[in-house]
């Protein structure tokens, strides 16, 4: 039994000693540490946003469309002959594009382009055209509604000043205006004469003629005189001595102008007919607006955002891209009731027109929209580091079950970066300055509920530094030292394990 008892025991004592002497030869532990530093911290929202544009407006018709009288006409291809510039600014009378070599020139409006405006034409459609034209200068003076000579004029003056030669009236046009001009100037001239006419026959006879009536009456008087008393010759000499002594009586009188008169009134009332035949052909005659050629867009100026390359390139037509069928059937009273907007909502078409700058949404939890308010700084950048600055929060709102923050550039955005994809920091509190701080996890609490750091000294020796924590972001959090008696610096090594 004894035996026994020393086999076991040797083994034992053997592993034991092994242990001690690893343990005893092992290098100490390792102290991780961490340097105190001082820097301004800055609490953080990050999210991701987009460059977006409110209100957009597609354009889709184009001014080739089939239409009566319009100058593109409905054969052959439609193609931009000057294309639409993403980045333009569009006020009225600007021309967005050309087609086929005829613009598209934008004006305000809410009502939609759908029919050829022609000379005489009436309707809400020509209000807004002249409420329009009023805006950039020009003086209306027709009956509002009415597309007529001033308005014409006004149209010709923005065609002009656009580079291009606006519509006007056909050779048969032009030769029905002649004609009923000439018939004008014709009973002017008739009138001239009759109303000539009247005046002389009331101005009645010249004191020269009357003397001579008298003359001739008196010489009369002594040739009766002075022949013979009875017979033929007396009967002569007295027929035209009662002849003469009539003439003078006649002179004398009033004169009667009856006839000159009714002459007058006749031509009077010739050249009034004629007159208003030349002003309803004149009202017909003069310059057009072919369909599309002017569009209506609600509220400009306006932003060119996006733009196809092609006239047809845009989505399914709605809208302006409506247009009449050919042969000018649409209601020529300016309020169809079936017409859509000049464009269509949301950015189809073949030209994207947006009224106001572009600006950023972005997406954030309802959480950290707590922390968010009006008026916050934004920094955002895109991954590629092409579009990258500084913003406001102008609006916190929900859009479904989502929080998002709208913000406006402080530098307006180029337009082609709508749709541009970008990170989005948004500072929620920051230190003021530069500030003592450490890694969160090195602070630890204290029995009395505070907090404290441990620094790990040049001899390796471990303090416990008592601090107030304070801002706490990207791992960081600030700290100040409570005890004079034991400072923390710049530099110092607090432990983190």
């Amino acid at each position: 039994m004894l035996v026994l008892a020393s086999t076991v025991l040797i083994p034992l004592l053997t592993t034991t000693s092994k242990a001690v002497r690893e343990a005893s030869s092992a290098p100490p532990a390792t102290t991780l540490t961490e340097p105190v530093e001082k820097r301004t911290l800055s609490a953080q929202i990050v999210t991701r946003g987009s460059v977006v544009t409110h209100d957009e407006v597609g354009l889709t018709c184009t001014s080739a469309a089939p239409a009566t009288g319009g100058a593109g006409g409905a054969g052959g291809a439609t193609v931009f002959t000057r294309r639409p510039a993403t980045g333009a600014r569009i006020g009225d009378g600007s021309v967005v594009a050309a087609v086929n070599g005829r613009p598209v020139i934008a004006m305000t409006g809410a009502v939609a382009a759908f029919r050829d405006l022609l000379p005489g034409a009436t309707g809400t459609d020509v209000r807004q055209l002249q409420a329009a034209l009023t805006r950039i200068g020009h003086h209306i003076t027709d009956r509002r509604g009415t597309y007529g000579p001033s308005t014409q004029r006004a149209v010709d003056a923005v065609y002009a000043k656009a580079g291009f030669t606006p519509v006007g009236p056909t050779d048969e046009e032009r030769t029905r205006l002649r004609t009923a001009q000439d018939d004008v100037r014709a009973a002017d001239a008739e009138v001239t004469r009759a109303r000539a006419a009247l005046t002389a026959a009331k101005a009645g006879p010249s004191r020269e003629e009357v003397l001579r009536a008298r003359i001739a009456a008196d010489e009369a008087a002594k040739a009766l005189a002075a022949g013979p008393a009875t017979g033929p010759q007396h009967d002569l000499l007295a027929l035209e001595a009662g002849r003469a002594r009539d003439h003078v009586a006649a002179l004398r009188r009033a004169p009667d102008t009856r006839s000159q008169r009714a002459a007058l009134t006749a031509a009077t009332t010739r050249r009034a007919e004629a007159a208003a035949e030349r002003d309803r052909v004149a009202a017909t005659v003069g310059t057009r607006v072919p369909y599309c050629e002017i569009v209506f867009v609600p509220s400009l100026p306006a932003t060119v955002v996006a733009a196809h390359s092609t006239p047809d390139g845009s989505a399914a037509p709605t809208g302006d891209a409506a247009a009449p069928a050919a042969g000018g059937d649409a209601p020529q009273g300016g309020d169809d009731p079936n017409a859509a907007g000049a464009a269509a909502g949301g950015g189809s078409g073949w030209a994207t027109l947006a009224p106001g700058a572009l600006t950023i949404e972005a997406g954030v939890s309802a959480q950290d929209a707590k922390l968010l308010h009006r008026g916050d700084a934004v920094k955002f950048a895109d991954d590629g580091g092409g579009t990258s600055g500084t913003g406001t929060i102008t609006a916190i709102r929900a859009k479904g079950t989502d929080t998002v923050l709208d913000i406006t550039p402080a530098r307006p955005l180029p337009a082609d970066r709508r749709g541009s994809d970008l990170r989005v920091t948004v500072a929620t509190s920051t230190t003021k300055g530069a500030v003592l701080v450490v890694p969160t996890a090195v602070v630890k609490g204290r029995a009395d509920g505070g907090a404290r750091v441990t620094v790990l000294d040049a001899g390796g020796e471990r303090h416990d530094i008592p601090v107030d924590a304070g801002l706490s972001a990207d791992g960081f959090v600030e700290v100040t030292p409570t005890d004079p008696a034991h400072p923390l610096t710049v530099g110092d090594r607090v432990v983190v394990s």
